[in-house]
């Protein structure tokens, strides 16, 4: 029997992932499983600046509470979500389209079912499906559903509504039986055809990878009372995996086994594992094994995630490439960041009450991202599977920026001949703009900060806001001298020079003006990431002007030295021990002679932790240059992510300061519009522009042809 919209075959069946996420609506914090969309619970976006986003579509963590598509009470859930009586009949949310795919049945008109049966059944496999009313004409594809809003709509409102679930098939079962009535409300009386999407609710028998025999689809047409009829069976061989599948997973370690009164903070195990590799390529056998060996892409999350929130990251993007067309390998890092609960739809003065007492989170969190970073070339460099592939590019997301940079720098250290990536992404990067381009000035931070006290915080006003010096003044305890501020040693390299013994950072006045100063007549390749460009071969930068959570990343170089928490981290040097002992002697009332200091022209830094032990800076990064940098020195300029740095620069255009767009394209559904754009698509579509050179939509539609069950004319 034909079949010609249906290219599968056993050694060549439809491959998918298993829909074992929860992509759910989440308002004020809590679930709406009533609700596909937040509608009209977000306040106005205007322009963005103060969009105070309380609802969002994203993947629940899994917990003992918490339902996903395979686990048994979701599909009798009664008592768990009032007013269900299974959720496996309701789409969940409009980002939960993107874990369906299109399905066309076929029925043959004329059958007299009171003389034959048909039967739906699925053998090595479990799916669930829902009516669609795609349109693949013209230049339609039938999964238009994934990035036309208006089509993801309509299709949840058909598939949530009346008769909108047709039926879980579950593999081994009875099936289900198609009856006069199905067939009027779901069939095309003029074509015979019915328009489906499904998910698959289990993954397929683990020898389907290679035959998928036994693992399919089939439509079944027998003759009742008539053993002698030979059956009419139409089938679609279906692969279905763990979306794990797919991808490979390193891992330098998980710190949330330390978790203790709702955080746990950032460690460094020192080595990187593989957690799991990719077991097949979900093109595999439909293009050909060059195109898919020709590119690799590795994702690195960022600071406070858990370990379920790092894969949800990792799967999304692994998902949005998909849909956008990517046909290479995926791989992902995850990475022992700190973590503690501030919930995304709280604003304003309330995010203290969970931030206060989780303040060294961030800078902890920070240094171990640098080490790891170490780790992760040293890993690379050795992984011959990873060396094989041509076209290797890495997405670094906030503080992930911070351990890829790392990790490029420290190649650059290894002697090794060629790049370590063709292409570096750097999402919403939260590392100092400046360490990347050293000669740009522009860019420097203005802190709002409106604790003004007698000489310390009146200079240097710019625009209302204050210049780094100033505002670092403000913050910190100053001694008013231009010595007190640490060297910036993102956008400059310090001479190492032998001081009482001690190998010690040397440098001149740190006010604003003299490290500007300096900068500007430093040599090319002064600043501290400027030699990337020997480990990678081109660096994009996503950037979003108003990003709250980089804007929080500025006040925190306020706080260097790190003043809060366990551990003493100190700046100083002999100037400010001339001035300390200076005013100690104005102070002291018997002192009748307190000459002002005369400071030199250079002095010798001294890095403190826990007030005692003394950090010596390393060009080549190790546990100490780590920690200077994370704790006790200040970035000056804007970070990465919010500032067009760089020749490859693209602004993240729609992007708000609402907390969930510091992740937007992790977050929300993949056809979402603002402004009349697919603000998160365009992420994903120009990510792909800038490291394989394309991308298609159409993608999906080109290789698989449509899905057709058909049986044929009696």
């Amino acid at each position: 029997m034909p079949f010609p919209n249906d290219a599968t075959t056993p050694l060549l069946p439809y491959r998918f992932w298993v829909n074992n996420d929860l992509d759910v609506v989440s308002a004020n914090g809590t679930i709406r499983y009533h609700l596909s969309n937040c509608g009209s619970i977000n306040p106005d976006i205007g322009d963005g600046s103060n969009y105070q986003q309380v609802c969002e579509h994203w993947d629940e963590p899994p917990t003992p509470n918490v339902l996903t598509n395979t686990r048994g009470s979701y599909v009798s859930s009664p008592g768990l979500i009032a007013g269900y009586t299974s959720l496996i009949t309701q789409i969940e949310s409009f980002r939960d389209l993107e874990d369906f795919s299109p399905l066309l049945m076929y029925i043959s008109r004329g059958i007299n079912l009171n003389e034959y049966t048909i039967k739906l059944r699925a053998v090595g496999v479990s799916i669930n499906l829902f009516k669609s009313n795609w349109d693949d004409s013209g230049t339609n594809v039938a999964h238009a559903y994934i990035f036309d809003e208006q089509k993801t709509i309509s299709q949840v409102e058909l598939a949530n509504g009346a008769n909108g679930h047709f039926a879980e098939i579950r593999a081994g079962g009875e099936g289900k039986t198609i009856t006069q009535q199905i067939i009027d409300d779901y069939f095309d009386p003029a074509t015979g055809r019915a328009k489906f999407i499904f998910e698959a609710t289990s993954a397929s028998q683990e020898n389907c990878a290679s035959n998928a025999e036994h693992c399919y689809l089939e439509l079944e047409l027998s003759k009742n009372n008539d053993q002698t009829f030979e059956k009419i069976i139409s089938r679609i061989y279906m692969d279905m995996h763990d979306v794990k599948d797919y991808y490979r997973h390193i891992t330098a370690g998980s710190a949330e086994g330390a978790f203790v009164f709702n955080s746990f903070d950032a460690e460094h195990f020192g080595s990187i594992s593989q957690a799991h590799p990719a077991k097949l390529n979900i093109y595999q056998g439909l293009v050909s094994s060059e195109k898919i060996n020709s590119d690799f892409t590795l994702f690195v999350h960022g600071w406070r995630l858990r370990d379920s929130e790092k894969t949800s990251f990792a799967e999304t993007s692994f998902k949005r490439m998909y849909w956008s067309g990517y046909q290479g390998w995926f791989g992902t890092l995850s990475w022992p960041t700190g973590w503690f609960n501030k919930p995304a739809y709280i604003y304003d003065a309330r995010q203290a009450i969970f931030a206060a007492p989780n303040l060294p989170n961030y800078d902890r969190s920070e240094a171990v991202a640098r080490r790891v970073g170490i780790d992760l070339a040293n890993f690379l460099n050795n992984d011959e599977n990873f060396k094989a592939i041509s076209n290797r590019h890495v997405i670094a997301h906030s503080m992930g920026n911070v351990l890829v940079s790392e990790a490029l720098r420290h190649y650059t250290s290894l002697g090794v001949p060629g790049t370590l990536f063709k292409t570096y992404v750097a999402s919403e990067a939260a590392e100092v703009a400046g360490a990347y381009d050293y000669d740009k000035d522009q860019e420097t931070i203005k802190h709002n900060f409106y604790e003004l006290t007698d000489e310390i915080c009146t200079p240097d006003l710019i625009n209302n806001r204050f210049s780094p010096e100033a505002a670092w003044r403000c913050y910190n305890l100053h001694r008013g001298i231009e010595y007190d501020m640490p060297p910036d040693l993102y956008r400059q390299t310090l001479e190492l020079v032998n001081n009482e013994g001690v190998n010690r950072l040397r440098h001149g006045p740190t006010s604003d003006a003299k490290t500007n100063n300096a900068i500007n007549v430093a040599p090319a390749g002064s600043s501290y990431y400027s030699q990337l460009n020997q480990a990678v071969d081109s660096i994009i930068n996503f950037y979003n002007t108003i990003d709250s959570a980089l804007d929080v990343w500025g006040f925190n170089q306020l706080t260097k030295p790190d003043s809060f928490g366990v551990g003493g981290w100190i700046y100083t040097n002999e100037a400010i021990d001339m001035q300390i002992a200076y005013v100690k002697c104005k102070n002291d009332t018997t002192s009748e002679n307190c000459a002002p200091p005369i400071f030199p022209d250079n002095v010798h830094a001294r890095f403190i932790k826990d007030n005692t032990h003394e950090l010596i800076w390393n060009q080549t990064l190790n546990a100490d240059s780590s920690d200077i940098l994370s704790f006790i020195v200040p970035g000056r300029t804007e970070p990465l992510g919010r500032d067009d740095v760089l020749t490859g620069a693209i602004e993240l255009l729609e992007y708000t300061a609402s907390n969930q767009d510091h992740s937007a394209q992790f977050h929300g559904y993949y056809s979402e519009l603002r402004s009349d754009a697919s603000f998160r698509a365009r992420y994903w579509n120009n990510l792909l522009l800038e490291t394989i050179g394309e991308f298609s939509i159409d993608t999906y539609s080109s290789l698989y042809n449509g899905f057709e069950v058909q049986l044929g004319n009696l």
